[in-house]
This record gives C-alpha cells, structure tokens and sequence, in this order.
C-alpha cells in the first residue's frame, strides 16, 4: 500500500493482479485487473505522485494515477525493485535477471546500466541521486555509481542468504542490509565497511534508519521489532504473537508502528511500551504507510 506524497489518495495491491486506487475518505477512484502480470508485490509512485509502478511476479505495469492509463513494461525477467529519480522523469528498475536499467516516464529502456551478480530483490537511490545500491537473492549487496556507470563494490556478508531490503541513511553515507536466513541486519559506510551486526531470532523481513540516522528499526518474522544505535545497543524490543511483516518509525521519533499476522496494527513508544492496538482485520497486516505529514496511518492487509 502507498499513500501519494499529497496525502490525497492511496494505491493497494493485491495477489489477484489487481491494483485499486482510493480517496482518502476510502471512496474507491479506479481500479485496474492485470491478471498477465501476476501476483502484484509492489508498488512504487513517482514524486509527483502522477505515476505508479506496479511490479508483478510476471510483469510490470506503469499506471497513469491523473489519465488512468496503463502501459506494461519490456523486460527480458521480471523486474523486482525499482525507484524514480527525484526530479520524476526517469525510473531506475532491476530484475531477476541481474538487469539494471534507466527508463523514461513511459517505460521505455533509456539506458542499460549493468548487470548485479545475482538476482535483484530490492534497490534503494542515494538521497542525492548519485549513487544506488541493491540487494541480491545470493546474500550479497552491491554499490553502484551513476555518474561512473559502473559498481563501486561488492559485499556477500549475508552467509549466502537472500537479503530482503537495503535502505540509505538520509545523508547517504550509511546502508543497514536486512538478511533473511542469517536472521541479521548488517550497517555498512559509503565505501562498503561493515561497521556493524545486529543479530536477531529469525529471519528480518526489513531495516530502516531514523529520520536522524541515530536509530535503526529492524523487524523480524519471530514477532518483533528492535530498536538499535548504531553501535549496536539494542536500545528496545516490540514484541507482538505473530510475524511483523512491516514497521515504521516516524519522522519526529515519538512512536513505532508494526503490522503483524495477528490482524494487528500497534503503535509503540521508543522504549519499547506499547501505546495502541488498532485492529485491522481478521486477516495478516502485510503491509503500513504514514502520510506525508505524519497524522494517519493506512494499512494493508492480505
């Protein structure tokens, strides 16, 4: 699920090949049924907001959010991970195939910039555009610059486990990793030195940073998210009965929100102490975004 960067409206997902688009007052806008693309996994909206791309286990699909119109994309594999650039015209994708590409608003391939060693799970663009990094199903991640077109490094620090996620720091120069069978999350500097390891009970579906990089949020499939420094100093634990499949920590620091299996959306202090259940269902939460300005929560479930 993804809110547009004006708050005004939100896009879901689903597993049927169907992506919906609501008002913010929950009346439904659009909706489009792509059965060809598959299973639809993500979603990733243009700054402005006009644009999504859908990605789907067998194909992706821009959809216009303003006209309604939809244009599938061209790609050899699947493409699994993708971001727009900052100024919205151009898109960075990556696929199953190791495939990276630069394509214009209309999908069409700009540039091919290389291939990752293995398969691409997820890529993250540097705040200022200038470098990207990904994240492979072989249990490595890469850095790669833009303006040398070409890869800075490579780490297989994951025990040759997928790595789920790979986020930057706001300032660029730190990435945390988020491993699946290794069950750790691992913070590297700009030039690829592992500077830290934050070992978990199970597999850790992601990590993010604070929105003054002091912090990182690390959610796991045993049911808890944790709170690190930097230094590694598990500073809490959010413990819930089921899997935390999404978790987020809000830009001013009060509060942390998990999405579980249980059906439950739970909002904690930075301490640890649990503040508010929200039901959300009697199905799996997979999936929480906060609005731009912070003051509601929209969540997903499957």
């Amino acid at each position: 699920v993804r809110i547009t960067p004006n708050g005004r409206k939100v896009l879901s997902v689903s597993t049927t090949g169907r992506a919906l688009l609501w008002g913010r007052d929950g009346r439904q806008i659009a909706k489009i049924d792509l059965p060809e693309a598959g299973w639809l996994h993500d979603a990733v909206l243009s700054p402005g907001g006009d644009l999504a791309l859908l990605l789907g286990e067998r194909r992706a699909v821009l959809w216009n959010l303003e006209n309604l119109a939809w244009t599938p994309l061209r790609s050899v594999t699947p493409i699994t991970g993708a971001q727009f650039f900052q100024d919205g015209r151009q898109l960075l994708t990556g696929s199953s195939d190791g495939t990276l590409e630069i394509r214009d608003r209309e999908g069409t391939r700009v540039a091919i910039l290389g291939h990752s060693a293995a398969a691409i799970r997820d890529l993250a663009l540097s705040p200022d555009g200038s470098h990207f990094s990904v994240a492979l199903e072989s249990g490595a991640i890469e850095l790669w610059s833009l303006k040398e077109a070409g890869m800075l490094w490579h780490r297989a620090d994951h025990n040759q486990e997928p790595v789920n996620s790979v986020r930057f720091a706001s300032k660029g120069d730190l990435l945390v990793s988020a491993g699946s069978g290794d069950h750790r999350a691992l913070l590297y500097d700009e030039d690829g030195q592992l500077l830290q390891v934050f070992r978990c009970a199970d597999d850790v579906s992601g990590a993010v940073f604070s929105s003054d990089d002091t912090r990182i949020l690390t959610y796991s499939s045993d049911g808890t998210a944790r709170l690190w420094s930097r230094d590694g100093t598990l500073r809490a634990e959010m413990r819930t009965p089921s899997s935390v499949n999404s978790a987020l920590l809000s830009k001013d620091m009060r509060f942390v929100a998990t999405a579980s299996n249980d059906g439950k959306v739970r909002l904690w202090d930075l301490d640890g102490l649990l503040l508010a259940t929200l039901p959300a269902g009697d199905r799996s939460v997979d999936s929480i975004v906060m609005s731009g300005k912070e003051n509601w929560l929209v969540s997903a479930s499957s």
